[in-house]
């Protein structure tokens, strides 16, 4: 029963930790400030975004940079329209040009947000067996913080869309982008993308960014509420959970508190002990005189109640005393394992018990009888219980009731 006792405890000790602790991770979760949701912008090389309010700008300005397009006729240009897979281009326009000597050749471009993604036209094989080496250098607000490099190989001629530098890093402002060509590289680009956050509260990130490494691959996030609404969610169902629990359990203890303490019992029939029976040990509580019960005053007087109440109160008290005695002789008729000495002394107490049982049904029965023709006064007093032998059985003589039992020691 302790070990059953000691396990309950620790469980509820377990939930009431458990409830506490999803509390305050719910209250982690909900006050914190997380970003809710990212929104990512295309750059094109030419065009810019959709507002226009960000275009790149490519240097040195003299003629360098050249731009490509599906319609224009380049016969001295290194990249040629015909060579190309015009639907894999970003708008069907790009910007390519060859540093040799002079200032170098450079892209840049100011945007806000807090990630950017380059992306560039990769050449493998050109014709007149012109250089496709690629050695590109990224710097962001004036730091340098990766390069790019691309050795041709036989795999196509032109590689699209491939990453050539991305940072996810970025604090929440607007930042300016350069990429620089090395000498000797070709450069072809297409279109970058740049992601703005909406949040809640706004937690900076270092400005500094982690450079790629060579070749690269990332794919920028477009959403990431999925991060946010689910941790919430298994919070909010582990909280549900506790809280059924616990009224589970609350509303079980009112119950335990709330039903009676006291057992209904029915009129029965008196018991006759036989030979069968076994009796068990003779209890310390046994029948009390009749007398005693039927001459305690009621606690009433004529001025406050009504006859027929009083009457009630009467009726009601012979028949609680009427369920003790019966409890009494149940617990007689069904005990075990005593000796033959304590068996006698236990049947006497039953047959006692029995006589009394009757005496007290005459007693109820003489009361309805002198009820229904001779009320008797408020102030008179029970009557005793030698009247309801007389009333019950005429013929019968009158017996005297055993007087208190005591637990026998004698032989």
């Amino acid at each position: 029963m302790w070990r059953s006792i000691l396990l309950k405890c620790s469980i509820l000790l377990r939930l009431k930790t458990l409830f506490v602790t999803d509390i305050q991770l719910l209250f982690l979760v909900l006050f914190t400030p997380v970003a809710v949701v990212s929104f990512n912008f295309t750059v094109d090389d030419t065009f810019g975004n959709n507002a226009h309010t960000v275009i790149p700008a490519y240097l040195p300005n003299n003629g360098t940079w050249h731009v490509g397009s599906p319609t224009e006729q380049c016969n001295g240009c290194i990249v040629q329209p015909s060579e190309l897979d015009i639907s894999q281009i970003m708008n069907q326009t790009w910007h390519h040009a060859t540093f040799f000597d002079g200032a170098p050749i450079q892209m840049e471009v100011t945007f806000p947000g807090t990630a950017v993604y380059v992306y560039n036209i990769l050449p493998n094989t050109l014709p007149g067996g012109v250089s496709s080496h690629t050695n590109l250098l990224f710097s962001i607000d004036g730091e340098t913080v990766g390069q790019f490099s691309h050795v041709s190989d036989s795999s196509a001629k032109f590689l699209y869309n491939q990453l050539v530098y991305w940072n996810a890093s970025l604090s929440k402002t607007t930042h300016t982008l350069v990429m620089r060509a090395d000498v000797g590289s070709l450069v072809i680009f297409d279109y970058m993308i740049y992601t703005m956050v909406d949040s809640l509260g706004s937690s900076a990130s270092p400005n500094s960014s982690a450079a790629t490494g060579i070749g690269a691959s990332h794919s920028p996030s477009h959403v990431v509420i999925g991060a946010i609404i689910g941790p919430v969610i298994g919070v909010v169902v582990i909280i549900l959970l506790a809280a059924v629990l616990e009224i589970f359990i609350l509303r079980r203890k009112r119950r335990r508190l709330d039903r009676p303490a006291s057992d209904s019992f029915s009129p029965i029939d008196a018991i006759t002990p036989s030979k069968n029976t076994s009796f068990g040990r003779p209890v310390t509580l046994l029948p009390r005189s009749p007398n005693a019960a039927t001459q305690l005053p009621l606690p009433v007087t004529s001025s406050q109640l009504s006859q027929r109440s009083f009457e009630a109160q009467r009726e009601a008290e012979l028949t609680r005393r009427l369920y003790t005695l019966q409890r009494e002789m149940r617990s007689l008729s069904y005990q075990e394992n005593i000796s033959e000495d304590e068996s006698r002394l236990s049947s006497s107490a039953v047959q006692a018990l029995q006589e009394e049982i009757a005496a007290l049904r005459g007693v109820l029965s003489s009361m309805a009888m002198r009820v229904e023709h001779h009320p008797p006064p408020i102030s008179e007093s029970l009557p005793r219980y030698e009247d309801a032998h007389l009333v019950a059985d005429t013929s019968r003589e009158r017996t005297a009731l055993p007087p208190r039992y005591a637990k026998s020691h004698s032989g």
